[in-house]
């Protein structure tokens, strides 16, 4: 049996939640909103938990720094900009030198991470003055991320510029970005197909494709054709969430 969203949530007074909300686009009821990502509690609580202890340490507040990192990213601030910002607030310990910056930096980039899905950072897996990405799809051509590392010095450029050093996460549509000559005469040959026409059942039963669930935005419908595999987002309520309400309306995942 497929389940989506199956986690269950310990409510508590110290809800993540919250900390979500500034950012998801504005929404006339945010009550609702939260109560349809009532599973992110324990989703970042997750995260956190695998966050080394030194990096957890300069941080005094972690919803504060995640609502001013929303804050920033929506404004289109860059990730060097909200870094320092973070600093001089007093939001992530330390001094404006290039060691604190460089912790600065991760933090702000794990922290877009956990607020837009479409990635997952990794620490301390890299020199210091880079960005690593945790290790996804083994053994898969993955066509969202072409690396998972990319140097901090590129992190004064605009959000869709820096991002797109990783790969291509949110592929505008009738977008074929495979070299291989196969996948693009079948793109070109492609026909829409309905949910009535075709659904996940149909595809185990049929064509015996297994289907595994991702926490990550970017890796939904990634196909890894050696194992037979699809791999499908966990978490729509998330996506519906991101839909702006108003014309204009934006959350930190639209830039």
């Amino acid at each position: 049996m497929l389940k989506l969203e199956s986690i269950t949530v310990d409510h508590t007074p110290n809800s993540h939640t919250s900390t979500l909300i500034p950012a998801l686009p504005q929404c006339s009821n945010s009550k609702a909103v939260a109560a349809s990502l009532a599973w992110y509690d324990q989703w970042l609580d997750r995260r956190l938990s695998c966050v080394p202890v030194d990096i957890i340490a300069q941080i005094p507040s972690i919803p504060e720094t995640l609502a001013e990192v929303a804050n920033h990213m929506k404004c289109g601030d860059s990730i060097e900009k909200t870094a320092r910002a973070l600093i001089e607030s007093g939001l992530i310990k330390g001094q404006l030198c290039e060691k604190d910056l460089q912790t600065a930096r991760c933090i702000v980039f794990a922290m877009l991470g956990w607020q837009t899905m479409l990635f997952e950072a990794s620490f301390h897996t890299c020199p210091p003055e880079q960005f690593a990405l945790t290790a996804m799809l083994e053994g898969c051509d993955c066509q969202a991320f072409w690396t998972t590392k990319q140097a901090q010095s590129r992190c004064s450029l605009c959000l869709p510029d820096f991002l797109l050093g990783f790969g291509l996460m949110l592929p505008k549509a009738n977008l074929c970005i495979s070299e291989d000559t196969e996948d693009r005469n079948a793109f070109d040959d492609v026909a829409l197909v309905g949910h009535k026409s075709l659904n996940a059942a149909l595809l185990h039963i049929v064509a015996h494709v297994k289907i595994e669930w991702v926490d990550i935005i970017a890796l939904h419908m990634e196909y890894n054709k050696a194992l037979n595999v699809l791999y499908l987002f966990r978490y729509p309520s998330f996506c519906v969430a991101n839909v702006p309400s108003q014309p204009g309306g934006k959350g930190v995942i639209h830039w």
